[in-house]
């Protein structure tokens, strides 16, 4: 089975607590790639802590989505969906 390639699109709590910690226990089927928040540094550490630095960060998702993603997880506020 081909690993999943994710995008992440804001990187405060509901990424860091929830989605890319279940992605974590899944990591044989879906792998974080790049990450995108409009404070860099909150993209940066995700990137360390849940992608070992290996991924790509943004601060624009316009250009997260330029890659080729299989999936891209909106985890900004629900007002900004």
């Amino acid at each position: 089975m081909k690993k999943l390639k994710a995008g992440i699109v804001g990187c405060g709590f509901i990424a860091r607590g929830k989605h890319l910690p279940a992605m974590a226990k899944l990591k044989d089927q879906i792998e974080p790639v790049a990450f995108c928040d409009i404070i860099e540094e909150r993209a940066v550490e995700l990137n360390k802590l849940f992608a070992e630095g290996k991924g790509k960060v943004f601060t624009d998702y316009r250009d997260l989505l330029k890659l080729d993603l299989d999936v891209v997880y909106v985890c900004t506020h629900n007002i900004s969906h």
